[in-house]
C-alpha cells in the first residue's frame, strides 16, 4: 500500500492529477490512500467519490504538530511508499519520516528541493525532466510518467458544420494570463472580420476575467464570446463544440488536451512545451506559435474550412490518447516504476 499525499487547498491540475491517481492505481493493483487538508476541494472530491482519504491538519512545512501528525497517519496505514505531490508535501512527509521508508516526489511545478529525502522524482513532461536535471537531481533519479484520463463511451462522430449555425469553438482553462485567452478572442474576432460566423465558449474562471471582458466588450463581440464560469462537465462543452482551441503560453502536460483528444475533437494549440510532447502537427492537431492571434486564427480557420481534416485529427487524436493516455495505460506505468522504487529499497 502507498501513501499519495497532497497538501494544497486550491484545485487546479495538481489537485486533479492527486485525485485521478487515487482511481488509477487500483487499476493496476496497487492499494493506495490518500492524504489531503481538510476543507481542501481535492479531499471534498475523493470523499464524494468514495476515495481512501485521509485529512491531515496543517499548520506549516515544518512545524513539528503537523510533522506529528503526518507521523500519526503513516504509523496507521504502515505505507511500502510514500508518493508526494508537490514541495509542500514532500517537506512535511519528509520531516515526518526522514530516510526509514521511500518516498517519490511528484513535481508539477518549478518548486521542488532536490537534497530532501527522495528516491526518486516523476514529472509528467520531458521539458519538466530537463529542468529537473538542470538544477542538480540526478538522471537516474527522475522519470516522465505523463497525465492520464479516462476515455469516454460517446465521443463526436459528426464533423458536419450546419451551414445555418455558427462554428462552435471550444477553450478550457484558468483565466490567467499563461492561459492565452486574450489571443483566442483576437482570434475569434479576425475570424469575424473574414466573414466567419463564430460562437466562442472559454469555460474557466480565474483573476483575468474583467480584462477579457473588457477586451470581449471592445471588440463588440459579447454575442460571439461567451464566459460561462469553471464547471466540471466538460462533455457536453466538447461534444457540442466543432473545434476546440488551446492558445496557452505555459504548460506542463495539460489534461484538458488530453480531454479534448479523447472526446476526439479536432485541436488547434500552441507549439509550446507540453502539448509539443504529445500533439504531432497535421496529424493529431494543428501547432501554432504561441502569442500569434493571426496564425491561430488561421489554423482554426482551416479546421472550420475543411471537414476532412476536422474528421482525420479528431480520430487520430482518440487513437493516441486511448492507447497512450488512458487511465488503464498509465495507471501501469505509474505502478510499475512505484514497485520497483519499493523494490530496491527492500533490497538495500
Amino acid at each position: 500500500m502507498i501513501l499519495n499525499c497532497m497538501l494544497a487547498m486550491q484545485y487546479g491540475g495538481t489537485e486533479k492529477v492527486f485525485v485521478d491517481q487515487l482511481k488509477m492505481l487500483p487499476m493496476a493493483g496497487v492499494a493506495v490512500v490518500g492524504v489531503s487538508r481538510p476543507g481542501g476541494e481535492a479531499t471534498v472530491r475523493a470523499h464524494d467519490a468514495g476515495l481512501p482519504c485521509e485529512e491531515l491538519k496543517f499548520l506549516t512545512e515544518w512545524d513539528p504538530i503537523t510533522a506529528a501528525r503526518a507521523r500519526a497517519i503513516v504509523e496507521k496505514h504502515n505505507p511500502a511508499l510514500i508518493l508526494c505531490h508537490g514541495l509542500r508535501a514532500h517537506k512535511v512527509f519528509a520531516d515526518a519520516v526522514g530516510h526509514t521508508r521511500p518516498i517519490v516526489a511528484m513535481t508539477h511545478k518549478p518548486g521542488f528541493h532536490k537534497d530532501l529525502p527522495s528516491e526518486l522524482f516523476i514529472t509528467v513532461a520531458e521539458h519538466r525532466r530537463q529542468f529537473l536535471i538542470e538544477r542538480g537531481v540526478p538522471p537516474d533519479k527522475v522519470v516522465v510518467i505523463p497525465n492520464g484520463v479516462p476515455i469516454p463511451r460517446e465521443y463526436k462522430t459528426n464533423y458536419a458544420i450546419e451551414a445555418e449555425r455558427p462554428v462552435k469553438i471550444a477553450a478550457v482553462g484558468r483565466l490567467h494570463e499563461k492561459k492565452g485567452f486574450d489571443v483566442l478572442i483576437e482570434a475569434a474576432r479576425l475570424l469575424t472580420m473574414q466573414g466567419l460566423r463564430v460562437k466562442c465558449t472559454i469555460q474557466g474562471e480565474g483573476p483575468l476575467r474583467p480584462q477579457l471582458e473588457q477586451q470581449i466588450a471592445e471588440a463588440n463581440l459579447q454575442d460571439r464570446i461567451a464566459l460561462p464560469g469553471w464547471s466540471d462537465n466538460l462533455k457536453d462543452l466538447l461534444l457540442e463544440s466543432d473545434v476546440f482551441a488551446f492558445p496557452s503560453f505555459q504548460e506542463d502536460f495539460p489534461l484538458v488536451v488530453l480531454e479534448a483528444m479523447s472526446f476526439a475533437l479536432p485541436i488547434a494549440a500552441s507549439a509550446i512545451d507540453g502539448p509539443k510532447d504529445f500533439l504531432r502537427n497535421g496529424d493529431t492537431a494543428l501547432l501554432v506559435p504561441p502569442h500569434d492571434p493571426q496564425a491561430l486564427a488561421d489554423a482554426l480557420a482551416r479546421l472550420i474550412g475543411d471537414q476532412a481534416l476536422r474528421e482525420r485529427l479528431g480520430k487520430a487524436a482518440r487513437a493516441d490518447v486511448s492507447k497512450n493516455y488512458s487511465f488503464e495505460a498509465i495507471s501501469h506505468r505509474l505502478a510499475d516504476t512505484l514497485n520497483i522504487v519499493i523494490e530496491r529499497w527492500k533490497a538495500k
